[in-house]
């Protein structure tokens, strides 16, 4: 390759080119800082130890939903109470559950309560006071209905969402019941089951309302008598009525479909065990056995621990019934009472005593019997004073 000489002209230009870029560089040195100054640039971040104090605002700021975001502006000066530009800062906040804080200033509420939103640089601090208070613009009972039975206790609960659609915890609604001698229910929602029947309960929130239903189940409470009860047929036959159990709630209302158990002490029953009707009345055909005298039912249920007793009367018959005079009568002039009462014995045809069987005593010829036995004692035995 052949080298061109240089001329002078060639140096010349050379110089002149590089003193321009000089020049440049010098001119770019002396715009650069101002630039900054001026902010067109964008300041440089100054140190903390050059904050004096902080002013932030606004002092304090509520948040109406989750997720709400609170813009918070802070203002840095130094000793001469200069504005710095750009202070190094940071951001936090005291309760982390109710609020986040972000380095631009900004806070997101996360929960419901207060915290408080603390800027600082250096020994420079600033706060300011936060709350978030979501407004519920929605009610939703945990469920369409709730059934309770008799006398027990619940807690009623609505769950309240905001705007966003999120829920709001930490917020309870207050309830009352449309009619308290169904259900009672205090203010936070505990339902206590009267009676039976259905009743509407309320919850309020921010002005917002929902209802919900509530079904208080009937409580098996005890068994009582019905009809059939007291009857007597002679020994060995049924009874012309079934005996009826009634199932009663514990606020002595009949309810129905109950399973009721029945023994008995003599005789049979066509079935050991019924459910009670609509009517709440359980019934049993007994046939009685062939002894006289009382005979009982019992009657029980598996949801209570109480037991109710029937009785019937089975009434000698002559073919198993048998009278024994004890002693003899004595004589005496007419119209005197014998010194000795008359005594008979009960037995069966075995000569097994009967006792506690019905007596009835009959004079003839004029004669009169006083302070007859009504039943048999328990050897059987049954007396009467006889005036001739």
């Amino acid at each position: 390759m052949r080298k061109l000489p240089l001329s002078s002209e060639h140096f010349s230009l050379a110089f002149k080119i590089t003193a321009g870029i000089l020049s440049v560089l010098a001119a770019l040195a002396t715009l650069i800082p101002a630039a900054r100054q001026s902010g067109i640039l964008g300041p440089v971040p100054l140190m903390p130890s050059n904050v004096a104090r902080i002013r932030l605002a606004p002092s304090a700021d509520t948040a109406w939903a989750l997720g709400d975001t609170l813009a918070f502006a802070a203002t840095a000066t130094d000793t001469n109470g200069a504005t710095i530009p750009a202070p190094r800062l940071t951001w936090t906040v005291t309760n982390t559950e109710v609020a986040e804080s972000h380095p631009d200033g900004s806070v997101i509420a996360t929960g419901a309560g207060e915290t408080t939103v603390l800027v600082s640089a250096g020994a420079a601090t600033a706060q300011a006071r936060v709350v978030v208070h979501p407004r519920a613009v929605a009610l939703k009972p945990s469920a369409d209905s709730v059934f309770l039975p008799e006398g027990s206790v619940t807690s009623l609960i609505a769950m309240p969402f905001d705007v966003r659609g999120r829920l709001i915890r930490g917020v309870l609604p207050r309830w009352r019941s449309l009619d308290s001698t169904l259900v009672t229910v205090d203010s936070l929602g505990l339902a206590t089951a009267m009676r039976p029947g259905v009743v509407i309960t309320e919850a309020r929130l921010d002005g917002i309302t929902t209802r919900l239903p509530v079904r208080v189940t009937p409580v098996l409470g005890s068994l009582a008598a019905g009809v059939g009860s007291g009857q007597h047929a002679p020994a060995s036959t049924q009874l012309a009525i079934a005996v009826g159990v009634r199932t009663l709630s514990r606020q002595g209302q009949a309810i129905g479909d109950v399973l009721v158990h029945a023994v008995v002490d003599a005789g049979s029953l066509e079935s050991d065990t019924a459910r009670s009707g609509a009517d709440g009345v359980a019934r049993f055909r007994w046939t009685l056995g062939e002894r006289p005298g009382p005979q009982h039912l019992t009657a029980s249920a598996d949801e209570i621990d109480s037991t109710l007793v029937v009785a019937a009367e089975a009434d000698p018959v002559e073919r198993n019934t048998k009278f024994t005079l004890i002693d003899p009568i004595s004589t005496g002039p007419a119209g005197a009472t014998l010194a000795r009462p008359v005594v008979v014995r009960l037995t069966d045809t075995l000569g097994q005593v009967l006792p506690d069987i019905p007596v009835r005593w009959l004079a003839q010829d004029g004669s009169r019997l006083m302070g007859g036995s009504a039943r048999t004692d328990s050897l059987g035995l049954a007396s009467a004073t006889w005036t001739l």
